[in-house]
């Protein structure tokens, strides 16, 4: 996975290069008989990707890369993009998913690359900020995530990669026992309760729901 933002995603001379050896490590692998996904981590808006990002799209597949998704980061938008933010979390998310995907079609078109819409939609990755985000009138709460949820399950094969946190609190689930019934009486207040009490909810719902790999489904189920 290619974390591209700031700086980094505004050189396109360093896109392309990167493009054309992520395309020479593929066919290497191919030779090699071992695959080789390549993810792309890419700043969002609800709108989509900027131009920027779009860029590196359009430059790994010029080059020929086989790309293996897009995850955006449904995060931080500022309140020009996403005004009143305050329970609209998740549907800003899912707006940017859509649009990430109507950005992907006519990118795949343009390249020539034959896709169909339910290939294309497994390779859209959606990473919320989940609670307190950067941008202080931005919240997301365990609602936004149900809602994100029903939407990929709309969608069948959306990819929701583990909810982000500021800190790797992933491991303080193995702290809690909550049942999915507790996690549906339990609010999330505005950010303040801790984050792990998030996290167990949100992944029994992910556990249940069949949407964590297999990996991490054994290691939960313990605790679930």
């Amino acid at each position: 996975d290619f974390d591209v933002e700031g700086y980094w995603v505004t050189d396109e001379a360093s896109i392309d290069r990167r493009s054309q050896a992520i395309r020479n490590l593929q066919d290497q692998a191919a030779v090699d008989g071992r695959p080789l996904e390549v993810w792309f981590t890419l700043p969002v808006l609800p709108s989509g990707l900027t131009s920027d990002g779009l860029y590196v799209v359009e430059s790994a597949l010029s080059h020929g890369v086989d790309i293996g998704g897009v995850n955006i980061m449904a995060m931080n938008y500022g309140d020009s993009a996403a005004p009143n933010p305050e329970g609209q979390m998740g549907d800003y998310a899912i707006e940017a998913a859509e649009s990430l995907f109507a950005q992907m079609r006519d990118a795949y078109d343009t390249a020539g690359v034959p896709v169909t819409d339910a290939e294309l939609w497994s390779l859209v990755g959606v990473t919320p900020m989940i609670g307190q985000n950067d941008v202080r009138s931005e919240r997301f709460y365990v609602e936004d995530a149900e809602g994100l949820l029903d939407f990929a399950d709309d969608e069948q094969n959306l990819v929701i990669p583990v909810l982000r946190a500021k800190a790797g609190v992933c491991v303080m689930i193995k702290l809690l026992a909550l049942t999915d019934a507790k996690c549906r009486r339990a609010e999330y207040d505005r950010g303040t309760r801790p984050v792990h009490t998030f996290l167990l909810c949100v992944f029994s719902r992910l556990l249940r729901r069949q949407r964590l790999p297999m990996r991490m489904k054994s290691y939960l189920s313990g605790f679930l």
